[in-house]
């Protein structure tokens, strides 16, 4: 599992915002942030929750109760974080006693998968090409003996399309 430890900032001031990279469909992460205040003095008192929130890229919300322990959130990942590429707005949200107060906005940038989900596979045809082009030999040989078995045995093909013609009763 991969760790992505950050400091946010309670506050949400002009700072630069944090920035988390992770890949498309990705699944086995944590984000780990150190909740601090810019401003004034910040304190995490007992009995308080906290959830991740955000909107996606595609418009979709999300939402999820995140741990905490001391002044540290961990959230643990999952694949509908990243399920959009593109860069996602996300906040830490704290609860208590129906009190609400989120942190500085971060940014959750999901690099797009070299391969998505829904991508029909192709499959090279060179490798079965070849094998035909070195039974080449082979097959016209085969296809010249059913043509002289269905001659000797009275069938033609007069216009060589492909349609056989049964002449009964033909001696030879």
């Amino acid at each position: 599992m991969i760790q992505h430890r950050r400091s946010l900032d309670m506050y949400p001031g002009p700072h630069a915002p944090v920035i988390i990279h992770l890949s498309q469909y990705d699944s086995d992460f944590s984000l780990l942030f150190d909740l601090y205040s810019s401003v004034g003095t910040f304190t995490v008192e007992t009995g308080t929750t906290v959830t991740i929130r955000g909107t996606k890229v595609d418009g979709t919300g999300y939402s999820m109760n995140a741990s905490l322990s001391n002044n540290t959130v961990t959230v643990t990942g999952d694949q509908q974080i990243t399920a959009v590429s593109g860069k996602q707005i996300f906040e830490l949200t704290l609860w208590k006693s129906n009190k609400e107060l989120s942190t500085a906005n971060f940014i959750i940038d999901v690099e797009p998968a070299a391969l998505d989900r829904n991508t029909i596979q192709s499959e090279s045809k060179i490798m079965e090409l070849l094998d035909v082009t070195d039974q080449a030999d082979e097959i016209i040989a085969a296809a010249q003996l059913v043509e002289d078995t269905l001659e000797s045995l009275g069938f033609t093909d007069p216009n060589s399309d492909g349609n056989i013609v049964i002449t009964m009763g033909v001696s030879s």
